[in-house]
């Protein structure tokens, strides 16, 4: 049991991680950036606000992910 559950943590990191990026780009390839000509500084531009969104969303995940884990490690020496 005591392996079983930072293994299942470190997997729930995981899969956040990989749903909030995945959101993310599919949303970025839907862009009509992709469909036309746009200069340098557009494209430098919506590369950074896309990688704003993604360490946004995925910081504020394993904020949460962090938060829970803490909890369970403070209340597991506590258990009887």
């Amino acid at each position: 049991m005591r392996a079983a559950v930072p293994t299942g943590i470190n997997l729930a990191k995981m899969l956040v991680i990989i749903a909030l990026t995945y959101g993310v780009i599919r949303g970025v390839l839907a862009d009509p950036i992709f469909h036309s000509s746009v200069g340098v500084e557009r494209i430098a531009g919506f590369m950074a606000e896309s990688s704003f969104r993604i360490v946004t969303r995925v910081a504020l995940a394993l904020c949460v992910l962090a938060s829970a884990d803490y909890g369970y490690q403070f209340w597991r020496p506590t258990k009887t």
